[in-house]
């Protein structure tokens, strides 16, 4: 084995889904931070199946929290949502932030089954009560919103959030989606 393999690194890794900034900092041996950083880099390029499986390889490796996050982040890019739903909860279990639940609300808002607008509830108490500044919380809540049909709440949050945030590309996208139904 080469030195490399045998190196520890740091990297940060990217809560991409629907924040697109929160980051949380992970600590892999050298090929597990090299396949994770790269499949972060394909999710934010919309190579969502080149990520998953960059991402699974990284699992095969290790079971670390944050690559069942970024796991869980491509699948929900793929649209695979129980996939993305499983993925979040494992990292969850092993290491309940505000990041992972995040990540679960918007992945329940995205599949839409029976019961998901609960669940998103409650996965939102759970981003609120372990960090209540949460970056991206005012964009959940849109998307939240939003789903219920409350147009004008969704709208006043959204915008609260594209003021932190106006580059964020799904928070726009959101917004005028809102704006369409709120000009109906």
């Amino acid at each position: 084995m080469n030195n490399s393999n045998k190196t520890i690194v740091t990297i940060v890794g990217i809560g991409l889904l629907a924040s697109g900034c929160a980051s949380s900092q992970y600590t892999y041996n050298y090929p597990v931070a090299s396949l994770n950083e790269r499949g972060l880099n394909l999710i934010e390029a919309g190579k969502c199946d080149e990520a998953v499986e960059l991402l699974e390889q990284a699992l095969e490796i290790t079971d670390l929290d944050g690559v069942y996050n970024n796991l869980g982040t491509a699948y929900n890019c793929q649209g695979e949502y129980d996939k993305a739903v499983a993925m979040f909860q494992e990292a969850i279990n092993q290491n309940p932030i505000a990041t992972y639940f995040h990540n679960l609300t918007i992945t329940y808002l995205d599949r839409g089954y029976d019961g998901d607008i609960e669940r998103a509830e409650q996965a939102l108490d759970n981003v609120k009560r372990l960090d209540p500044n949460f970056k991206s919380l005012e964009y959940a809540y849109a998307k939240l919103e939003y789903t219920n049909g409350n147009y004008t709440k969704a709208n006043g949050y959204i915008k609260g959030f594209l003021e932190n945030y106006p580059d964020h590309k799904k928070g726009r996208s959101l917004e005028q989606a809102i704006e369409a139904e709120l000009n109906r």
